[in-house]
């Protein structure tokens, strides 16, 4: 037997009645929760679930929708029998929304560059925040700008991220707290110089690039050389600024100073063709030589012995 207490976190933690709960089973093998059972709250928010048959190899969680969002238990502790299900009312609005920190990583690719982009948003309110998209992407509450010419858009921290023309679009619900949104996408470079401009959907505390190696620069008038900083053993140069308005967009200068990670092959090109005709010519030289008929000895003997006699 669990028995549980649904709780509003957003009213005082005060007990939800009668509100349906179910009891969900997800095993390793698929990582789908599938509801085995389901019950109602009584007038003090209490629930409880009676498990005939318990599978040790998969886990058991307490889950309830709530004003459109579901909401998931931790996962059940079948040895003490007891749970509690914690859900928040929800809003309509992202305006008290910021980001503590927005982080650009530049790797170089050679013909091109990587960023990285890693915003760490807080929802400093105790509500849920739905709806953040419905049917466009003007739409949407959390919809982060991208770079006209980027390509190779990859979602990192959250399968509900997608891309619609030069936008990132959030699906997901924002619970009270943080969450962390990250993508990345590439550019081309075939110049020496690539202007960037990166867009602060929301207002950040702090702002920081970072760029690894020593083959490219950054320039601009917004950001301050803070030095080097370590990222997983590896040493990067990093330009800040901090308390960057809603709405601001950073704008920098990425500068090839080093050689390519790509080298040209041209070069590598003339040096061998010119080894081969070098080889080829001395191989015809060999062979001219090789092929003139060497006199016979006897006939050099006829020839010194009359030199002798007109002597």
């Amino acid at each position: 037997m669990v028995t549980g207490v649904l709780i509003n976190a957003t009213r005082d933690s005060s007990a939800i009645p009668s509100a349906t709960v179910r009891l969900q089973q997800m095993d390793g093998s698929s990582h789908i929760p599938v509801a085995v059972a389901e019950t109602v709250t009584n007038g003090r928010g209490e629930f409880r679930f009676n498990i005939a048959d318990v599978d040790s190899s998969a886990t058991y969680f307490a889950a309830v929708d709530h004003q459109g969002v579901r909401y998931f238990s931790q996962a059940l502790d079948l040895a003490s029998g007891s749970a509690s299900l914690f859900v928040y009312d929800s809003t309509h609005s992202a305006a008290d929304v910021q980001a503590l920190m927005h982080h650009v990583i530049i790797t170089d690719l050679g013909d091109g560059v990587q960023c990285r982009e890693i915003r760490v948003l807080s929802n400093p309110t105790n509500k849920t925040i739905v709806d953040v998209f419905r049917d466009a992407a003007s739409t949407a509450l959390f919809r982060f700008h991208l770079p006209a010419d980027a390509i190779n858009f990859t979602p990192l921290s959250d399968p509900e991220l997608v891309r619609q023309d030069h936008f990132v679009i959030d699906r997901g619900v924002f619970l009270p707290g943080t969450k962390t949104v990250s993508f990345s996408y590439e550019m081309a470079m075939p110049q020496k110089i690539l202007d960037i401009g990166i867009h602060a959907t929301h207002a950040a505390r702090t702002f920081d690039l970072f760029i690894q190696g020593q083959n490219l620069a950054i320039a601009s008038q917004q950001l301050i050389d803070r030095g080097t900083f370590d990222i997983r053993g590896t040493a990067h140069r990093r330009h800040g600024a901090a308390d960057i308005d809603a709405g601001a967009t950073i704008h920098f200068q990425i500068r090839r100073v080093g050689g390519s990670g790509n080298p040209s092959p041209l070069p590598a090109i003339i040096v061998t063709s010119v080894i081969l005709l070098f080889s080829l010519a001395v191989n015809l030289l060999r062979k001219r030589e090789n092929a003139t008929p060497a006199k016979p000895a006897n006939e050099l003997r006829r020839r010194k012995s009359k030199s002798r006699a007109k002597r």
